[in-house]
């Protein structure tokens, strides 16, 4: 029995049409603009991140080496010259990489000291501060609750808790857990010097430009403890 037959299909063996081929052309634009535009964009984070871990690792080098200055010399008005601490009176600049300076942005470090100076005056309850060149004021009550030493002159050795402070003046309390006003037990004068948390206090900022044009910072606060034995 000779088989049936069948009518034939015209368009199931025709080609594609030419808006067919369009659509084709214009989907796979799409997908190639948008895989290019994640390259570009992975490029862009790549730099970027590049860039972050360079500062990052000049922020940790100056911490090294501010932590490893002369206690006294740091942040020491009269720190000049070639002593090692006299670097950080001044922002220090360089490159991610310095050997391809082309390539990796310049990034500074800047520095800003606070936490210690000498005394102008004081009563019974407070101390007025009289901050060397290059050291900062406070903000309102940033020390609360911490202690200010007396490191040297005039009642050397005295440690008293910090109930509130203004920009240049401590309001203190021989009584160490702030429940009670007690008094100085020798007034310091303007022969002495302080120290907050027996340490300096040194905030370092990083700043830099990455290549879109837009400037990055990195900040970090960094506290140097007196060594033991330093009067």
């Amino acid at each position: 029995m000779d088989a049936i037959r069948r009518p034939y299909n015209h368009s199931a063996s025709r080609g594609m049409t030419f808006i067919e081929v369009m659509v084709g052309l214009f989907i796979t634009l799409v997908v190639a603009m948008g895989f290019v535009g994640s390259i570009i964009y992975a490029q862009r984070a790549n730099r970027a991140t590049r860039d972050y871990l360079y500062a990052n690792q000049f922020m940790s080098s100056i911490q090294m080496m501010v932590q490893a200055s002369n206690f006294d010399r740091l942040g020491d008005p009269a720190t000049t010259g070639t002593a090692y601490e006299a670097q950080f009176r001044s922002n220090i600049t360089t490159y991610g990489d310095p050997r391809n300076t082309a390539v990796t942005p310049p990034m500074t470090a800047s520095f800003v000291f606070t936490g210690f100076g000498n005394v102008a005056s004081a009563t019974n309850n407070t101390l007025r501060a009289s901050f060397p060149q290059g050291v900062s004021s406070w903000q309102p009550n940033e020390w609360a609750g911490h202690y200010v030493t007396i490191s040297r002159g005039r009642g050397v050795g005295q440690v008293m808790r910090i109930v509130s402070n203004t920009a240049n003046t401590l309001t203190v309390t021989a009584d160490l857990s702030g429940s009670t006003s007690q008094g100085w037990a020798i007034t310091p004068d303007s022969t002495s010097q302080f120290l907050i948390d027996a340490s300096k206090t040194v905030h370092i900022t990083v700043t830099y430009t990455d290549r879109s044009g837009r400037q990055r910072v990195l900040r970090r606060t960094v506290v140097v403890p007196r060594p033991a034995g330093v009067s």
